[in-house]
């Protein structure tokens, strides 16, 4: 069993007012499996292993609030609904697609293991799409580096237009375990939220470092044990 422990992240000027929007994530097979044909009981993919083996220890991470808007000919991040949405959790990037938009929107989670354990999220490929784009996938080990998952968003070509609903699903997060995984949910203290925005922040300083440069440099200087000691003080379930 490996234990992983979970929190929102927000800057600290705004994370006390939105924690209370956040739902466990919850596993993938559970939460598609009332679509399952359960008349089809000899070539059903939900039976399948090799399916199975793929959604193990996977969650879907869903959007905690809604967001309505579109992006203007200056690039310029409009509400869509009149305000009822909170459009300043979106933040517009440079387009790394030729002719299409790329944003950021920060509604989003931060993990942490005691032991090495690396992650992948993915777009939401099993559900239905809520706009016309996708999720910008990565990868790393959230023993060696403490950072949000980015909300990164890209749009396809001609798309600017967005509405999300609360409980939507933005992205899926793979835990690379065979071992079951355990969620524990912790307060991001300000100390934690200090501490994930220097590697954060650290590409401005040392830029184009690959992970494993990252990874020495944050064990080197005992992050590992600053993080876990607070996260032990801060643990909520």
């Amino acid at each position: 069993m490996v234990t992983v422990y979970w929190s929102p992240w927000y800057p600290s000027d705004t994370y006390a007012s939105m924690h209370l929007l956040y739902d466990e994530p919850v596993s993938l097979l559970q939460d598609i499996k009332y679509q399952q044909n359960k008349e089809n009981k000899k070539e059903n993919w939900f039976q399948c292993h090799a399916f199975l083996h793929n959604v193990k220890n996977t969650f879907v991470l869903k959007f905690p609030s809604p967001i309505s808007f579109h992006i203007d000919k200056d690039f310029g991040i409009v509400s869509s609904d009149y305000g009822k949405s909170d459009i300043s959790v979106v933040a517009n990037k440079q387009p790394s697609v030729t002719d299409a938009y790329t944003f950021s929107i920060l509604n989003n989670w931060i993990f942490w293991s005691e032991e090495s354990l690396e992650i992948t999220s993915t777009p939401a490929y099993l559900h239905k799409p809520v706009f016309d784009g996708y999720y910008v996938p990565g990868s790393f080990n959230i023993n060696s580096w403490f950072r949000p998952l980015e909300a990164a968003i890209q749009l396809n070509e001609k798309s600017n237009y967005v509405e999300i609903k609360r409980n939507d699903p933005m992205a899926y997060v793979k835990f690379h375990t065979n071992e079951p995984v355990v969620l524990k949910r912790f307060n991001l203290s300000n100390e934690l939220i200090q501490l994930s925005q220097g590697c954060i922040n650290y590409k401005r300083f040392e830029p184009n470092k690959g992970l494993s440069f990252l990874y020495k440099k944050f064990h080197a200087n005992g992050m590992s044990k600053l993080i876990s000691k607070e996260i032990t003080k801060n643990i909520i379930n």
